[in-house]
């Protein structure tokens, strides 16, 4: 009995550290009013290199910033803004995460029940094997478009119906060379350029 107690306390603890660590991979991101318009962005990273952008409806960069680290604050004046509805873009190397704010003419607003998080597909290619995996939290579609020399379509199809979606491509009887994988969903393009040896 006293084995069996010990075994579960290990497995706990196992389970505890595994949900602690994936927690710690976590973009935390904190968007607060400083003044009527000035904001201040503050995020602690472990999600590779950081790309964060201030957009407009339309998705024209306003502000772009690159960051390399693991904790970032800096705060913005927003008082130049015309009035609208623009987002905070952070993109890292797994995700994208989108915090919609208001400027008016006396403030900033947020609504932090809008922020958005899209996580990227991610590929890899293990001897002549391409790996495609994709989570939809809110159950998206993503198609994929494979396409050879010249921009030649050799295969397309529209993963759907699931929060967990993974395709492997067989390119074992293509030749070698350099393919092109186009990923779209959520709005958002990805285009990976995959080596086939």
């Amino acid at each position: 009995m006293k084995k069996l107690l010990h075994k579960g306390l290990l497995i706990t603890a196992m389970f505890i550290g595994v949900v602690g660590k994936a927690n710690d991979n976590e973009l935390r991101i904190t968007v607060n009013s400083v003044d009527s318009k000035l904001i201040q962005v503050s995020f602690s990273n472990n999600d590779g290199d950081l790309a964060l952008f201030v957009k407009d409806l339309s998705g024209r960069v306003l502000y772009e910033e690159d960051f390399k680290g693991t904790y970032y604050a800096k705060q913005y004046n927003c008082s130049r803004l015309p009035s609208g509805t623009y987002y905070f873009e952070v993109s890292g190397a797994t995700k994208i995460t989108k915090i919609p704010f208001e400027v008016s003419d006396s403030n900033v607003l947020f609504n932090h029940l809008a922020n958005t998080v899209y996580y990227k597909p991610t590929v890899r290619v293990k001897d002549r094997f391409v790996y495609v995996d994709k989570l939809s939290l809110n159950n998206q579609p993503m198609s994929l478009s494979l396409f050879g020399g010249e921009e030649q379509p050799l295969y397309s199809e529209l993963l759907q119906g699931s929060i967990y979606q993974r395709r492997v491509l067989d390119l074992s009887r293509q030749p070698a060379g350099q393919y092109t994988l186009v990923l779209e969903s959520e709005g958002q393009q990805f285009v990976r350029d995959v080596n086939i040896p």
